[in-house]
């Protein structure tokens, strides 16, 4: 059985029980391997740059969920709101992927486009798009039921960012048993990427507790195997592009505050593998500490 997400409709109870998480999590993440194995069928994979929390879980061994799937867009893709929402629709068809959802046991559609901030001449824009699905044995896998439907309840988030810097990225599996591929940072990409959203906490007023733990879970796992030259060149080279200190004394007790709040919640979608938060801050710091950043 994949830890990372269950294989079929029918599988979704026995995975969540083998794996101790609540069957909300085994549905969603059943419901994020479709959509993403729908990008890796279509075109669109090669504007996109798949990462954050999602990206280590599915491609790095990450224990941890999340509801969003985060892409950074190459710099030819428009700053169009239509333009993506055709690009996902068609890449969430089932032509050429599959006949009908029956045969994957998923309904999948877009719900909503959004960009944030909604201004065309944003530096770093996002666009967020909501799919809605329904998996076999759902009152709403009915297909007209579910095509008519305005409102539903659970839905994959795909945040796709515009001007973000990638320094390092490679084509992954998105599932051992399937053959579509997803342009995927790597590690010491996703974890500079993640210390720079840390540290962008008081500008975003925005609680990046995620980061913590996966930043500490990858570090305590892997600290003999990461590039820690590559962590400190692409995080200033992140920090940079939105001009933020990339020191060490950046990581003071407001930030270390602000990732601290709500950490607790994190315990549903981490099971055994859960750190405390004092245990996992002194994992972060150091990491810092290794990579060698200026005081």
């Amino acid at each position: 059985m994949d830890p990372r997400h269950p294989q079929r409709a029918d599988e979704i109870r026995e995975w969540c029980k083998a794996y101790r998480l609540p069957i909300r999590a085994g549905r969603l993440r059943f419901a994020q391997r479709e959509v993403l194995r729908a990008i890796g069928a279509h075109s669109v994979k090669s504007l996109l740059s798949f990462k954050g929390g999602n990206a280590l879980r599915i491609m790095h061994e990450n224990p941890r969920g999340t509801i969003d799937l985060d892409f950074t867009a190459q710099a030819s893709v428009p700053n169009d709101l239509d333009w993506f929402r055709d690009q996902v629709n068609d890449a969430l068809s089932y032509d050429g992927l599959w006949r009908e959802p029956s045969d994957r046991g998923i309904r999948m559609k877009i719900l909503s486009v959004t960009r944030n901030p909604d201004r065309s001449n944003a530096t770093f824009p996002t666009f967020q798009l909501k799919v809605g699905f329904s998996i076999r044995g759902d009152r709403l896998f009915d297909r007209e039921l579910f095509e008519n439907r305005q409102r539903i309840s659970e839905v994959v988030e795909l945040e796709i960012s515009l001007n973000d810097v990638v320094s390092a990225s490679t084509e992954r599996i998105v599932d051992d048993k399937e053959a579509e591929t997803i342009n995927t940072c790597t590690i010491e990409d996703i974890m500079a990427e993640k210390l720079r959203s840390l540290l962008q906490q008081p500008i975003r007023r925005l609680n990046r507790r995620q980061d913590v733990f996966d930043l500490a879970y990858q570090w305590r796992g892997r600290k003999g195997q990461l590039d820690r030259a590559k962590i400190r060149i692409y995080m200033v080279s992140k920090c940079e592009a939105r001009d933020i200190d990339a020191s060490r004394s950046a990581f003071d007790n407001e930030i270390r505050v602000m990732a601290s709040e709500g950490y607790e919640r994190l315990r549903d979608d981490t099971g055994d593998a859960f750190i405390e938060f004092d245990e996992a801050w002194s994992l972060v710091m150091e990491l810092v500490s290794a990579i060698d950043l200026p005081e």
